[in-house]
């Protein structure tokens, strides 16, 4: 697999070549050999741009136009956005408005007849986070690499990462551990490492938001799967469950609102969910101390 890089101002663009010396045939089962042909790799390719411009893509709101241009120019399905010293600027503008709201406290304190300027206009910076986890929902295309370094063997180290992740998608079929003979499709595409120590985003489907409110609905206690399924199944997505609590006009019928959910395993024979967690549940989610025990919910 080689490496293929093409700067600009703003960005760099990165994508993938792999030489093809063999192919898939269904009817015997088997790769057949061929003669050696270079293909561009078009399940992904990556962005690499710096911190400061991508804070002021996101200020301007020119992010997204800017994503789309850039997945279309590398022909790719999936696009990896892969942003040097973003949390060094964030921690700066941070420490920027710290001091600037201490320099407005002393003047206030020494002399509070003087009229005070009016506080700075807080940098881009310390949205970009909040706008990276709104396009994660409206480009489900891309994935995030936030926590790169602005160094070259950072950036080594995440394209080795992902260039890794990449050929494995590319040419690793089932093989003998998981008994499969074809290759690994594209629902499978995946980033191991890349997604578990950078935080890249996951690679979303049109499942993936049930699933994610069933895995949410089984971390609160005594909440098995079962449980979360009855509950994910009459209401599908966390804005129906809230909308059906706003929707009732007291306190006691929201805490009762899932007491009538039938849970359906071979274990609770179709028994009814109840008061006792139905309540339990409502107060998880609208609990406002945080160091209130669950035991008293």
């Amino acid at each position: 697999m080689q490496v293929r890089i093409e700067e600009s101002a703003i960005a760099g663009g990165v994508w993938w070549e792999v030489c093809v010396r063999r192919v898939w045939d269904a009817r015997l089962g088997l790769f057949v050999p061929i003669e050696p042909i270079t293909q561009r790799v078009r399940r992904a390719a990556m962005v690499v741009v710096g911190g400061a411009g991508f804070t002021q893509l996101v200020a301007s709101g020119r992010l997204i136009e800017r994503l789309e241009i850039w997945r279309a120019a590398l022909k790719a399905t999936r696009l990896f956005v892969c942003v040097l010293g973003l949390q060094k600027l964030v921690r700066r503008a941070a420490d920027e408005e710290t001091r600037e709201f201490a320099r407005q406290m002393r003047s206030a304190l020494t002399n509070s007849d003087m009229p005070q300027r009016a506080p700075r206009a807080s940098t881009p910076a310390v949205d970009v986070e909040a706008a990276v986890l709104k396009l994660q929902v409206t480009c489900p295309y891309v994935s995030w690499i936030t926590q790169c370094a602005d160094s070259a063997a950072a950036l080594s180290h995440v394209l080795w990462q992902t260039s890794g992740d990449v050929a494995l998608a590319e040419h690793t079929s089932g093989g003998s551990s998981s008994g499969e003979t074809e290759p690994i499709g594209d629902k499978r595409f995946v980033t191991s490492d890349v997604a578990s120590s950078l935080r890249v985003a996951s690679v979303r489907t049109g499942t993936d938001l049930p699933d994610s409110w069933v895995r949410a609905l089984t971390q609160i206690p005594k909440v098995a799967q079962p449980v979360a399924q009855s509950i994910a199944c009459k209401y599908p997505t966390p804005h129906a469950l809230f909308s059906a609590w706003h929707n009732l006009p007291t306190q006691n019928e929201r805490e009762l609102l899932l007491a009538s959910i039938t849970v359906s395993s071979s274990v609770s024979n179709g028994r009814r969910l109840g008061p006792v967690m139905s309540t339990r549940i409502f107060r998880t989610f609208n609990e406002r101390d945080p160091c209130r025990p669950f035991a008293e919910l």
